[in-house]
């Protein structure tokens, strides 16, 4: 059998990895970075596996334990762990088996730091580690205020800075700035031809040199916001300039520090021809284990729809609304007040989701708004802000700055496509009456237990046009 027969056959193999992720590349639901990393990583390896000094000289056994291994933790996988986790293992599997097969020495380091890159997380990141990294940033923005001559502090994402009261959104946690650095420190490792000890060092630069730069955004963002200059119709454009301005900061100092502190590794020429043939150990099990991943998810597909079945209790109708809107729901749109709201089914696309939901959906309308409250009794990922959905269904987001309404906080975006346009606010609720602008600081005060539930997001919706 042919060498590349064996890469192949693990390609299809892994296809239920590779649908997943077209499904979530293209479904706006998330950035479409992971689909730019993994492009670059396969070209990257193309073009280390297409140049002649690459080849040996000499016929090898090479085994294919390795890849056999990634491929059966990959099948464990797909039964206990989340789809972006399996991703993961598939790519480390297919590339490893590349290396086998294709490469005789080692792929350059750069291509891992990729292969993590490319698998879509920066909408899951945001989630868990968007309210942490947004309190550092507000804490180390008070202190370089501070240390600059300006009176400030900080109190959790809250900023407070000459009288006002800024909140750090979930737009400033960093995280994009953060990948689009690693990102830029993994191409500039490879150009370069750094090893990994010097690899390592320059994302790890990349990674400081976000963090300070999305601290001094913010620190500029609240000087700007708090002087006489600010207007509110610019604070959009005022935000991603400034944004602009430090990632190209960190760019720079990414360039200069590649130039002048790390030096160039000359690769080892070789441009002989390889020997044939090559054998391969554990190709047996890889072939076997390769066929049979290919072909559980058709035999299981059955199975899955009888489980979505067991789900349909979850889904809500206008009864349902009606009967359980007297909990957390009612207390929290009491608060907003709302007390004489029509009860609306829901939707096709709305009653899909409450299939999957681990709580309940209730729509109501008040003249021209529409308002969706999900009421969930744990943390759940799936308490997400509807951005995402908005973002799934096509439609351009824009974030807008935090209102504080009659007590009420609230996040804010804009959401347009063609000629429709939505302005969406959103809070979190608890029975205590306390209140969350995002999900990711209302997680982390559930898993810590400083609040309890039930919780409800209620989502209003505006149409602008």
């Amino acid at each position: 059998m042919p060498r590349t027969w064996y890469f192949y056959l693990q390609l299809l193999a892994l296809w239920p990895a590779w649908l997943w992720f077209a499904r979530r590349a293209f479904d706006c639901s998330d950035e479409p970075l992971g689909a730019l990393a993994l492009v670059t990583l396969v070209s990257l390896v193309f073009i280390e596996v297409r140049s002649p000094s690459k080849q040996s000289t000499r016929s090898e056994m090479r085994s294919l334990f390795v890849p056999f291994v990634w491929l059966l933790l990959y099948g464990f996988a797909t039964f206990a762990c989340p789809k972006s986790l399996q991703l993961m293992l598939a790519l480390v599997a297919q590339l490893c088996l590349a290396q086998a097969v294709f490469y005789p020495k080692q792929l350059p380091v750069q291509v891992w730091p990729l292969l993590l890159l490319s698998v879509p997380s920066v909408a899951t990141l945001n989630f868990y580690f968007g309210f942490p990294l947004r309190s550092l940033v507000a804490s180390s923005s008070a202190l370089l205020l501070t240390a600059s001559g300006f009176a400030s502090s900080s109190n959790g994402v809250q900023l407070f800075f000459r009288g006002s009261e800024i909140v750090i959104d979930s737009a400033c946690s960093g995280i994009h700035m953060l990948w689009i650095s690693l990102y830029v420190a993994t191409l500039l490792s490879y150009l370069r031809k750094f090893n990994g000890l010097k690899t390592s060092a320059l994302v790890i630069a990349a990674a400081v040199f976000a963090f300070g730069a999305n601290v001094l955004r913010a620190a500029a963002i609240t000087i700007y916001e708090s002087s006489v200059y600010f207007r509110p119709n610019f604070v959009s454009y005022a935000h991603e300039g400034i944004g602009a301005a430090c990632f190209v900061m960190v760019a720079v100092a990414l360039l200069l520090l590649s130039d002048k502190v790390f030096k160039v590794q000359l690769a080892s020429a070789d441009n002989s021809q390889e020997l044939f043939p090559v054998r391969y150990c554990a190709l047996g099990p890889l072939i076997a284990l390769s066929l049979f991943l290919a072909l559980s998810p058709l035999l299981s597909l059955n199975r899955e729809v009888s489980f979505a079945g067991v789900r349909a209790p979850y889904s809500t109708s206008t009864q349902y609304c009606t009967s359980t809107s007297s909990g957390v729901s009612q207390q929290a749109l009491s608060r907003m007040g709302c007390t004489n709201l029509k009860v609306v089914a829901l939707t096709a696309d709305e009653e899909a989701f409450a299939q999957g939901f681990p709580g309940l959906v209730e729509k109501f309308a008040d003249g021209h708004k529409s308002i969706l409250v999900r009421t969930v009794k744990c943390e759940t990922r799936q308490l997400h802000s509807s951005s995402d959905c908005y973002r799934g269904m096509g439609f351009e987001v824009k974030a807008l700055p935090i209102l504080k309404h009659e007590g009420i906080r609230w996040s804010r975006f804009e959401a347009s496509r063609l000629n429709e346009r939505v302005q969406v606010s959103e809070c979190i609720f608890d029975q205590s009456g306390d209140m969350w602008t995002d999900v990711s600081s209302w997680y982390w005060s559930a898993l810590l237990g400083k609040t309890k539930g039930p919780w409800c997001l209620i989502t209003v919706a505006t149409s602008a046009i």
